[in-house]
């Protein structure tokens, strides 16, 4: 690659406001690669705008040396030369080549970089990829502040971590294009930051201001900064004060820089006399750590051990009442069936009556329908022997009366017409 291909570095101490910068300069064309840390609500909850690959070598590189991200000592002598940076540098070459090969501009954001700039620099270079650097500078009382509300930190410690971070980080970008943004002229006023970025690292923004100027004003909040801070920039006994001031002067005079060197070189001989003692202390705490991890996982252990025992005990006696309960349930249901069959006994009795009575009707009924036929049928033979008597008699009647018509007839007519010859003819008959 030719330098045309450019990776800017964002340096800073966490909670110094390199999300913020790193945002900006990615709305302003500036890649940030395909993964990027997830937002946490509460802490950054506009993004930390950080490449997890990267920092997830990062982390692997620190506990493959026995360091963390908040570890105040310095690196271990020869650490460029080890085997986990060795490790870590191929995992920077695989990264570069798949995120960022085809991009002319990029940047990166972790504060662990502060501290592995010399592993960035050996595969930039092997790439052919121009390095910038920003430091993004925040008053080391802010940022112990901030450290403060997140994670209870000391101010001490934040202060001593935080003049660990910017003395390694300017002591690895020296002879590198390299520029300081205050965060306080971020916030008021990003858009002449982006200007002096571009000018004093000689890049040009794939994007113009004007584009995305609603983007970003929107995205850099004043009202979300929670610890502000004016740092007096007078001379001061502190290293973290007197670095801070010598940054803070070195965004407008170049001069600066020496200055911020000679301090940064006044911190390190004094690390090397102070750094064996807290390297023990260091190792006792880690003990300490350790043990009171195992204990606590023992104690956890014995918790859950004693709580599953009491659930055992509660199943116990659950399954008791469970028990005496299905056997009450049980008696009840024998009682009802007892009185079911009951009833249905006394129902098949009543049954059983009720057929018979039925059955006696029925032999009644049978006995009257016999005894109704035979005296239909008396009634019958009684009504023939009537009907033929009335028959007989009705003739008899009958001949005597027309008798008696004939005779009377006869006499009438025979004393009309003669009475001789009728007789005679009636006689004979």
């Amino acid at each position: 690659m030719s330098e045309a291909h450019q990776a800017i570095l964002v340096l800073g101490m966490h909670r110094s406001g390199t999300s913020a910068l790193t945002r900006v300069l990615n709305l302003l064309g500036a890649e940030l690669g395909s993964r990027l840390m997830p937002a946490v609500r509460g802490n950054n909850e506009n993004g930390f705008w950080e490449n997890q690959d990267a920092v997830d070598i990062h982390e692997t590189l620190l506990a493959d040396l026995g360091r963390n991200w908040h570890d105040i000592r310095e690196m271990p002598a020869g650490w460029t030369s080890s085997e986990a940076a060795v490790r870590a540098r191929a995992s920077i070459r695989r990264l570069i080549a798949g995120d960022f090969a085809a991009a002319p501009l990029w940047a990166l954001k972790d504060p662990r970089l502060c501290r592995l700039v010399p592993l960035w620099l050996d595969v930039l270079a092997e790439f052919g990829i121009g390095a910038r650097f920003v430091f993004v500078l925040r008053s080391p009382e802010e940022v112990a502040a901030s450290l403060h509300a997140r994670d209870g930190w000391s101010p001490a410690v934040s202060r001593l971590l935080w003049l660990q971070h910017m003395r390694e980080a300017e002591e690895a970008t020296r002879g590198h294009a390299r520029c300081v943004v205050h965060f306080d002229e971020l916030i008021e006023d990003w858009n002449t930051v982006a200007g002096r970025i571009a000018r004093e690292l000689d890049v040009t923004w794939p994007v113009a201001a004007a584009d995305v100027a609603g983007q970003i004003a929107t995205f850099i909040d004043p009202g979300a900064r929670h610890h502000a801070f004016v740092p007096p920039l007078q001379v001061s006994d502190e290293l973290p004060e007197q670095l801070y001031a010598a940054f803070a002067r070195a965004r407008v005079d170049a001069a600066a820089w020496d200055e911020a060197a000679r301090i940064g070189a006044y911190y390190a001989h004094g690390a090397a006399t102070f750094g064996p003692c807290i390297g023990e202390l260091t190792s006792q705490v880690r003990t300490a750590d350790e043990l009171r991890h195992y204990f606590e996982v023992l104690h956890t252990t014995e918790l859950e051990q004693l709580q599953q025992a009491r659930q055992s005990l509660a199943v116990q006696d659950g399954l008791g009442t469970v028990s005496a309960v299905l056997g009450e349930i049980a008696a009840q249901q024998e009682r009802r069936d007892a009185q079911t069959r009951d009833s249905l006994a006394q129902l098949l009795q009543q049954q059983q009556g009720f057929a018979e009575a039925v059955g006696a009707i029925h032999e009644r009924f049978a006995a009257l329908a016999a005894d109704q036929a035979q005296w239909q049928q008396e009634q019958a033979q009684r009504d023939a022997s009537i009907r033929r008597g009335i028959d007989e008699s009705g003739k008899q009647i009958d001949v005597q009366v027309l008798g008696d018509a004939v005779d009377a007839l006869a006499q009438q007519m025979a004393a009309h017409n003669g009475r001789g010859f009728w007789r005679r003819w009636w006689g004979g008959r």
